[in-house]
């Protein structure tokens, strides 16, 4: 059986409970996650870590002094120095940023409808355009190319049984949104 190497996906949030909840939910037998918990430590780590996916919160508490200030400008940074890297935008805030988002086109999730299927689908659908983009150098293509597609057939596998999973719980269960599913007794 071969083992299969995990998706690094990192959350941005200065929000420590709410980054811990998200790598907790997220983490499965597809995705590591991990957290960076300030502007400077998530750039610290994108820049000598490879991560396929960034979750990245808009809005950070101006405890920091550079020239990161917000999730927009780590955003552009980015866009500019790593363009393999898919970014998903989770805040509270969209509509503050929204001219900044929709001129960078990246998917975006409010904070406030957040439900973990939601977000694990933009992760996936992250990842099927990053296939599109790969690495920046033509000997690597081909290779992160190979990586991904066995990458995608897991995460449809995976997919698969756990949409066959809720279905078979759908008869015996009753989903509360934003929360587990919670047995019916009747």
């Amino acid at each position: 059986m071969s083992t299969v190497s995990k998706i690094k996906v990192l959350v941005v949030d200065d929000a420590v409970s709410f980054a811990e909840l998200l790598k907790q939910r997220l983490s499965d037998s597809l995705l590591a996650v991990e957290t960076a918990t300030s502007l400077s430590e998530a750039w610290q780590r994108l820049s000598t870590e490879d991560f396929s996916v960034v979750i990245l919160d808009l809005v950070f508490e101006p405890a920091e002094h550079g020239t990161l200030q917000s999730g927009v400008d780590l955003l552009r940074a980015l866009r500019a120095t790593r363009p393999d890297i898919q970014i998903i935008i989770l805040s509270g805030h969209l509509s503050r940023f929204a001219e900044h988002l929709h001129d960078l086109g990246v998917p975006a999730l409010s904070k406030a409808e957040l439900d973990i299927a939601s977000l694990r689908q933009a992760i996936y659908a992250a990842l099927a355009a990053r296939r599109e983009v790969g690495p920046p150098d033509e000997r690597g293509r081909a290779a992160q190319h190979a990586a991904d597609a066995i990458r995608l057939e897991d995460i449809r596998r995976v997919f698969v049984e756990e949409a066959s999973r809720l279905l078979y719980l759908k008869d015996r269960t009753v989903a509360i949104p934003g929360e587990a599913l919670c047995a019916n007794n009747g």
